[in-house]
């Protein structure tokens, strides 16, 4: 159920009816002037509360809490240097994990020189975990640390993607986002667990069929608690186009043109103009990249 309330919302009703909420076992989650109650079909609405609001509809998707319907406008994350969901397009390079500190510091050095490129996708871990194998944490907790190190000196965000709880774990009070990949998406408990921190976190929908998964995915965390929240959507611009129209969460794509890196651009710019809020790039010369922000640049200018 989502309750759009009149404007200027009346706080007392809103509080008066969170309780009542509250004592049917759920929860009311406010944006704005509109609160969003999950798995709630009928409610008995006092004198009060139907002066208050202005509409009732039960016939929302089940993400509710990622819908359009829930928040109108879109939700913006401000990670360290960039922001995700306003007008910027922020690029990030995807970079391979690199242990040797000279030819990790020679990657950072290698990446391009442009305020568009705000940061890097580190892959810390080469390989996912088994569940039941370890993180070195002395291992990691180095190797996070000459990437924080060499990311800060160049003013970067530091996202790194996990496929392990215990990953997690070991660089969630260090990057400026964790990206959640692999089985992790399908582990409920683990996404609630994630609701109930503030990190900034990016869904990898990559491989993900059905973009509407991706929001169920973002359910679990959303009602915990952490609305800081973006998708990576699948690899086409039919996926990202209908993300943007069915959340408020940034929406990020990351081209693939591993067989045909002359392709690109093309394909950047092609994903800027179906809605991408933020782009993964992989590793490349920097000629590559100022072809793709030459691209993206001139296709949204043309779309504006």
């Amino acid at each position: 159920m989502i309750i759009q309330f009149k404007e200027p919302v009346n706080t007392e009703v809103v509080r008066e009816l969170q309780d009542k909420i509250h004592q049917l076992g759920k929860t009311g989650f406010m944006s704005q002037n509109h609160m969003a109650i999950i798995d709630l079909e009928t409610l008995e609405f006092s004198d009060d509360e139907k002066e208050a609001i202005a509409s009732v509809t039960t016939d929302e998707p089940p993400y509710v809490l990622s819908s359009k319907t829930f928040k109108p406008d879109n939700t913006v994350i401000q990670l360290h240097e960039t922001s995700l969901g306003d007008t910027q397009l922020p690029l990030f390079v995807h970079l391979p994990q690199e242990k040797d500190q000279d030819s990790l510091s020679q990657r950072f050095a290698d990446l391009p020189q442009n305020e568009q490129v705000t940061g890097c996708v580190a892959d810390l871990f080469a390989q996912p975990l088994s569940p039941y194998e370890q993180v070195d944490r002395q291992d990691i907790e180095q190797l996070l640390t000459n990437y924080r190190q060499l990311a800060d000196q160049q003013s970067l965000d530091l996202i790194v993607p996990v496929y392990t709880d215990a990953q997690f774990d070991a660089v969630a009070k260090t990057v400026d986002m964790v990206e959640l990949t692999g089985d992790l998406l399908n582990d409920t408990s683990f996404l609630q667990k994630v609701g109930q921190t503030p990190i900034p976190v990016l869904i990898d929908g990559t491989k993900v069929s059905d973009p509407s998964q991706l929001l169920m995915m973002a359910e679990f965390i959303a009602s915990a608690g952490n609305i800081h929240i973006a998708v990576l959507s699948p690899n086409n611009d039919r996926a990202v186009a209908t993300l943007r129209l069915l959340t408020h969460y940034p929406v990020l794509a990351q081209p693939a043109a591993k067989d045909y890196p002359q392709l690109l651009p093309t394909l950047a710019a092609s994903a800027a103009v179906a809605g991408a809020q933020g782009m993964i790039l992989p590793v490349g010369d920097t000629s590559t990249y100022q072809q793709v922000i030459d691209k993206i640049n001139a296709a949204t200018t043309n779309e504006a």
